[in-house]
């Protein structure tokens, strides 16, 4: 397997783009676009020999080779420039979010790859938990979906902004920590609750009193088309500084993430670690005969029959990239259905800068 990698100055994840490739034993060569030559050392660190040919620019990379797979990971202004080349040479591509600075940005790039037949994947992996919870809604377990509620926290990754280059440019990437942290929650929801968002209202701020171009904390709710309702309440509030001098990936612990989902039949509640493993507590209704309601505070402590059944697990971490990347060749060689829709990157970014309009204008903002 021939494999193109479109990187210029940092990437978001690049390096574990590096480790997941690093472990197939398939990979045959590696050719690297790569201006700036920043990441030259670490892929041949993670590659060695296999990376064969380094350029400064896609087009010529694809213009001499041939690669069954594409990897773009790069600030979002640059990215739809480096995803069109891998597209228009008749290659799949995996794109690290948020891929692009706008919507519009990004829908000529959904068209070109549906018009060729090709992949476009962007990077907004499920977790195992996400995962399980898409599974037990679709299966109808909780019955009618009511409501999810997502909290999470993150770092506080301003405090070492310096380090980040594009990340806290509002021009470079056209949103904060909604764009290249909370997306993946943006494309779960709808997915978990099986409906598409069609209003949302909130406020994405600074409110670390630093002066930040782009927010650090959201609080959104969101209307979905078969009635349900949600929130999403996150930020950079984590005690610890990521690659801070005392940073260590015990720090993890401090930080929440996690969703519940709540239905007339029942509950999912989960708790995701620093792994991105979790803990999921399906409760469900007691499908028996009606019970009497309890008159006393003291009915729990007799042996009336429990009203609900309790479902735990603990779910271990999944190599994200690299079930990503088996995933996309699985399509790309038809044994398997795509990893991801399309069109997820545009609806994700449609969501994010939706938002943003919202939190500036006051006033509710309608999807479909």
């Amino acid at each position: 397997m021939n494999v193109a990698l479109l990187v210029e100055k940092l990437g978001w994840h690049f390096e574990a783009w590096l480790q997941a490739l690093s472990k197939r034993s398939d990979v045959d060569k590696v050719f690297l676009s790569d201006p700036s030559r920043y990441n030259l050392d670490m892929v041949r660190r993670y590659l060695g020999d296999k990376l064969v040919a380094v350029y400064d620019s896609p087009q010529a990379l694809f213009q001499e080779n041939e690669v069954e797979i594409t990897i773009v990971d790069t600030a979002p202004f640059r990215t739809p420039d480096m995803v069109q080349a891998s597209l228009e040479a008749g290659v799949s591509v995996i794109v690290e979010k948020p891929a692009a600075t706008s919507p519009e940005a990004y829908a000529p790039l959904v068209e070109l790859a549906d018009s060729k037949g090709l992949l476009l994947a962007i990077s907004l992996m499920e977790t195992p938990a996400v995962r399980e919870a898409i599974k037990i809604v679709a299966e109808g377990q909780l019955g009618r979906i009511y409501n999810i509620q997502c909290l999470i926290s993150d770092h506080q990754r301003w405090r070492i902004r310096d380090q980040m280059d594009w990340v806290f440019s509002k021009e470079k990437t056209g949103g904060g920590m909604l764009g290249h942290e909370f997306c993946h929650i943006l494309n779960y929801m709808p997915r978990i609750v099986g409906s598409d968002v069609t209003h949302v209202t909130g406020f994405a701020k600074v409110v670390s009193g630093e002066p930040l171009e782009l927010e650090d904390s959201v609080a959104i709710s969101v209307l979905f088309a078969n009635g349900a309702m949600g929130t999403l309440n996150g930020g950079s509030w984590g005690p610890s500084v990521m690659n801070g001098p005392e940073y260590s990936k015990e720090m993890y612990s401090f930080l929440r993430y996690g969703f519940s989902v709540w239905g007339e039949k029942g509950a999912i509640h989960v708790d995701m670690e620093g792994g991105l493993g979790g803990n999921i507590i399906k409760d469900l209704q007691y499908e028996g005969p009606v019970q009497p309601i309890p008159t006393t505070r003291l009915t729990h402590r007799t042996n009336h029959q429990l009203l609900v059944q309790r479902w735990e697990a603990k779910l271990p971490p999944a190599d994200r990239m690299g079930v990503m990347i088996q995933e996309s060749l699985d399509y790309i060689r038809g044994n398997g259905p795509p990893p991801i829709a399309n069109d997820a990157g545009l609806k994700m970014l449609k969501f994010q800068h939706a938002v943003y309009k919202a939190s500036e204008t006051g006033e509710t903002q309608q999807l479909l």
